[in-house]
């Protein structure tokens, strides 16, 4: 979002090609990641997948590539998120790739999801960037008959 003022950090943007050729705009944030406390954690990672599958079990994968950009930032923290652009300041109001706790904070979000849902009987393993799910296919016929 266009910003007012020049932010207190104004960093650079990249652009990063990715493994499918397309791009991905990244905030070069260095500076401010060095003064950012990451905490630890632990992601599901596809070998959950064969301890929730059954046999008859169905399954189907739901790609997030855009799901850092539904994450709202904090508005306090936007002037440490700028960047220029043709001579105007920009801040980040949704977390940037480039952000060294993007990740942490991405999980904790999917993560408070996939509980919910498997409190309610959906065996929902998440790792970063995708969801796969899972449900038996005996239920799928009885709800689409």
């Amino acid at each position: 979002m266009k910003w007012h003022t020049q932010p207190k950090c104004v960093s650079p943007l990249n652009v990063v090609t990715r493994s499918n050729g397309k791009q991905r705009l990244i905030l070069d944030l260095r500076h401010v990641n060095q003064f950012l406390m990451v905490p630890s954690f632990r992601m599901d990672y596809l070998n959950l997948l064969t301890d929730l599958a059954d046999l008859d079990d169905l399954m189907f994968s739901l790609d997030l590539a855009s799901g850092y950009h539904q994450v709202d930032m904090d508005p306090r923290y936007y002037t440490y998120l700028g960047f220029q652009w043709e001579g105007e300041f920009y801040v980040f109001s949704i977390l940037p790739f480039g952000l060294a706790s993007a990740p942490w904070c991405f999980t904790k979000n999917m993560r408070a999801i996939s509980l919910y849902l498997r409190f309610r009987g959906v065996r929902l393993p998440y790792y970063q960037g995708e969801h796969n799910n899972s449900e038996k296919s005996e239920k799928r016929e009885k709800t689409y008959d």
